[in-house]
């Protein structure tokens, strides 16, 4: 995923939206960003129409389901290093491509078809 062009903005913890994705994540969510693009980041995106509006969790794979997306980033993060919360990014995507490790396991060919939303910190 290219972040290029972007900042991010708090989402309050009384918002409806915190609320949403703290149950999601099994009330173990600790921080929640929105991603902001600049005008000039929106011009390359293409139309709106091709973006698939399902939610989709990136922890070095990505799938609609929360379980799956915090398993492989526990996995990839207890190898690089020792922490209590991972980062899991919440996208939309495009020409999504299911992938032969299981049900639910997809990827994208390029990054560009991939677009993170939010990110939230998560407590393990």
């Amino acid at each position: 995923m290219t972040i290029q062009g972007v900042y991010l903005e708090p989402v309050a913890i009384q918002s409806d939206e915190f609320k949403d994705f703290a149950a999601r994540f099994q009330h173990r969510l600790v921080s929640l960003y929105e991603v902001n693009y600049a005008e000039l980041v929106c011009g390359y995106l293409g139309d709106a129409a091709e973006w698939d509006s399902t939610a989709y969790y990136h922890g070095h794979f990505f799938s609609p389901l929360v379980t799956t997306a915090t398993h492989f980033a526990r996995n990839r993060s207890s190898k690089i290093y020792a922490s209590n919360f991972l980062s899991i990014f919440i996208c939309i995507a495009r020409k999504i491509q299911s992938s032969d490790k299981g049900t639910h396991y997809y990827y994208v060919e390029d990054d560009s078809e991939i677009l993170p939303v939010f990110i939230a910190i998560v407590r393990v």
